[in-house]
């Protein structure tokens, strides 16, 4: 049977066309030639994420999104289809991330498998169901930027600071200039003192070394004479001091002949210390004076006669 060459160029191009489409999808994720597990994500952005980019556990490809559709009803969040290979399991507490793990590779999904349970199959996550643990990457440019951030800052108050110090700077440099002016012209003049003067001030500093050798020889003189007067000075400190203390011997001993006499009873303090007939008189004294004012007290008439009119009482002295 012979095959026309219009059949021949039909077949190919039907075959071109097949193999097309299959390296297509094949690209985008489908994998014709393995069996698969589909799961589901939801993220409210993708970040740059398309179908076919990796899923990977450990930095492993184990699979690749094969889909990725709006969900206008749920606020416009994005749902994420992935194929995963049907020897790799996944634990219900499964998580993943989606990011960019260096500035060379685009976005990826990074699965964590989670606890998986390898005895009961039933208990892990099976092909249809959604990874409800989703988060983002914190990518490379982020982790940069908070660590610039801070440095950012202080150079940002440096510069600040430095512009300040400059404007006061600025602003200062007339008063410098002005300053500096007036150093100057007393130089100047302080310059032509000196020459003006310059014989002067070589008599005065001849004066004050022949003061000096003057005071020197003064001096000299003087030394003798101090230690004579110290000399004087100490001798007659030490007859006051002797005589001062002959004194206070003298009348310690006669306060001790005194207090000696008082102990013994003798004289008018030493009865009234030895002696209690001053202390017994004393007594009776006072018991008797609080018996007088007691009657006193009681019978007043006994003591004190008086009258309202300056007459005596008749009734008392007549019985009548």
């Amino acid at each position: 049977m012979k095959i026309s060459k219009e059949l021949k160029i039909g077949l190919l191009a039907l075959i071109s066309g097949a193999a097309l489409y299959l390296g297509f999808n094949f690209l985008k994720g489908s994998d014709f030639f393995s069996r698969t597990n589909h799961f589901y994500i939801v993220y409210p952005e993708i970040k740059g994420l398309t179908v076919s980019n990796p899923v990977t556990i450990n930095g492993l490809q184990v699979g690749r999104v094969r889909g990725i559709d709006i969900m206008q009803n749920s606020n416009n969040q994005m749902l994420i289809t992935i194929a995963l290979r049907r020897d790799i399991k996944i634990g219900k507490n499964a998580s993943i991330k989606l990011g960019a793990v260096d500035f060379l590779s685009g976005q990826q999904l990074l699965l964590d498998a989670g606890k998986v349970d390898l005895a009961n199959p039933q208990n892990n996550m099976q092909s249809g169901d959604t990874i409800r643990n989703a988060t983002f990457l914190e990518g490379i440019l982020d982790q940069v930027t908070k660590q610039v951030e801070p440095i950012t800052k202080k150079v940002d108050s440096t510069l600040l600071y430095i512009n300040g110090l400059l404007k006061e700077l600025s602003g200062a440099g007339n008063k410098v200039k002005a300053v500096l002016d007036d150093a100057s012209s007393l130089t100047s003049n302080l310059d032509n003192t000196l020459k003006k003067q310059g014989g002067n001030i070589d008599a005065i500093m001849g004066n004050l070394r022949n003061l000096s050798s003057s005071l020197v020889e003064t001096e000299k003189s003087f030394k003798p004479i101090l230690k004579k007067v110290d000399d004087i000075a100490g001798q007659a400190s030490k007859l006051e001091l002797d005589k001062t203390l002959a004194n206070t011997n003298k009348t310690v001993t006669e306060l001790n002949k005194v207090l000696e006499t008082i102990n013994q009873g003798q004289g008018t303090l030493g009865n009234l210390i030895k002696n209690d007939t001053l202390y017994t008189n004393l007594e009776k004294l006072t018991t008797n004076l609080d018996k007088l004012l007691t009657d006193f007290r009681e019978n007043p008439k006994r003591y004190v006669h008086f009258s309202v009119f300056g007459k005596k009482d008749k009734k008392k002295k007549g019985g009548k």
